[in-house]
């Protein structure tokens, strides 16, 4: 019986201290466990998150942009119980969520529940959206610019040349 405690509180500490948020169903649904990034993630509180506590999957619907498409994604996992699923869901709040999730099945094929895996990406997207932002103006500047501009990589391949460059030596721009 020790040995069983000490198993489950590793367990308990190493789902806990995961840099993504977690949850375990069982085959029906109920929450059988989950840590507190998963809460955090998704603005849930706590208790939402309880050993015991059914119907999870299906509160999440009120937390996202979509919540159309992320029923229908679920409905698929309730159809296709054995199936994996990985998606990106945009949340209510404009958050950024990577969502994995697959079934825990038995050796002998027997569905025993199901882990789902969140990872907050909104940064990851803020930052990709800003970078895009600013090429683009740097875009608009070059090819407006009455100067022949061209960059060259480190192995002197030509990366880029704007408008201007092209016209002066003659080349098409591509």
């Amino acid at each position: 019986r020790a040995r069983i405690v000490i198993n489950a509180a590793l367990l308990t500490s190493v789902f806990e201290a995961a840099p993504s948020g977690g949850l375990l169903l069982d085959a029906h649904g109920v929450v059988l466990g989950a840590n507190t990034r998963c809460a955090h993630l998704w603005g849930l509180p706590p208790a939402a998150l309880v050993h015991g506590a059914h119907g999870l999957p299906q509160s999440l619907i009120a937390h996202v942009a979509d919540p159309i498409g992320f029923a229908t994604r679920l409905r698929h996992l309730d159809y296709h119980r054995n199936d994996e699923m990985h998606d990106e869901i945009v949340l209510a709040n404009g958050n950024v969520v990577e969502l994995h999730t697959a079934p825990i099945v038995e050796a002998d094929g027997q569905l025993w529940g199901r882990c789902w895996f969140f990872r907050d990406l909104t940064q990851q997207h803020r930052a990709e959206s800003l970078l895009r932002e600013e090429e683009d103006k740097f875009r608009g500047v070059v090819e407006q610019d009455v100067t022949g501009i061209c960059i060259v990589t480190d192995d002197s391949r030509i990366a880029y040349t704007n408008g201007t460059y092209a016209r002066i030596f003659g080349y098409t721009q591509e």
